[in-house]
């Protein structure tokens, strides 16, 4: 059996600057092969206020 990990990479209370959450989450994704995970997903937001993307170049 393969068993993934989701991150979500979603700043819902704004305790945290959108950086500190993506750095926390990375973090958390690099303790994924040393437990075990087989694979890391992350999530697509949609209709939320905390809406982390990465900017396209305009």
């Amino acid at each position: 059996m393969k068993v993934g990990m989701s991150i979500f990479m979603q700043n819902t209370n704004n305790k945290w600057t959108d950086f500190e959450v993506y750095q926390n989450d990375l973090k958390l994704a690099d303790l994924a092969e040393p437990l075990g995970f087989d694979s890391i997903w992350s999530v697509e937001h949609h209709f939320t206020r905390a809406l982390n993307n990465v900017g396209g170049s305009q």
